[in-house]
């Protein structure tokens, strides 16, 4: 379209000038582990499958060292799976799992934790069969004063509306932290 436009009209002139921009971005995950905790000892906590259970996958789950791959299939447009979380004494939890399809038409997947008093948290994203979406969910109490020893976490799948898509999720068992209050109510700083 400007092959015919000589160069000249830049480099010969003083009314255009090039400056070079620089940009910087602070990426946290160089310098820190995938499943950060900011409290607590750092180990995992106990997650046990409520009923009904979640299918093993034994082949074209999650790769990687220390993921489990489950599955549920869909039925009219909607399926989910729970898991009890215990073992804990903290005022917030970071969640962490991986989630994917096998049918390329998204869905959409809520990730909610629920404690026996005032303790929530949920995310929302949209997943399909073209790889796997990472979904951390931070699970907290009123304040950072009342402590909680565990909740019940649960995956939920929908079809898009105007859609009735009924594919097989697959998900990593939820891998479950002890966190500050402060990343339950701002995540982070990054």
């Amino acid at each position: 379209m400007l092959s015919n436009v000589s160069s000249s009209v830049f480099t010969g002139s003083d009314s255009i000038t090039l400056t070079p921009v620089v940009s910087a971005e602070w990426n946290h995950n160089l310098f820190n582990a995938p499943y950060i905790t900011t409290a607590g000892n750092g180990e995992e906590l106990t997650v046990t499958a409520i009923s009904p259970l979640p299918t093993d996958v034994t082949s074209g789950g999650k790769p990687g060292t220390g993921f489990t791959t489950k599955s549920f299939a869909m039925s009219s447009g909607t399926g989910k799976r729970s898991y009890t979380v215990s073992g804990g004494s903290s005022s917030a939890y970071k969640i962490v799992t991986y989630i994917k399809t096998n049918s390329s038409i998204p869905v959409m997947i809520n990730a909610s934790g629920k404690g026996t008093d005032l303790e929530y948290g949920s995310e929302q994203v949209e997943t399909d069969s073209l790889g796997w979406t990472k979904v951390i969910t931070y699970v907290g109490s009123q304040s950072a004063d009342n402590t909680f020893t565990g909740f019940v976490y649960t995956i939920t799948a929908n079809s898009i509306s105007g859609t009735v898509n009924n594919p097989t999720v697959y998900f990593t068992v939820p891998k479950v932290y002890a966190t500050t209050y402060f990343d339950y109510q701002n995540h982070s700083l990054f």
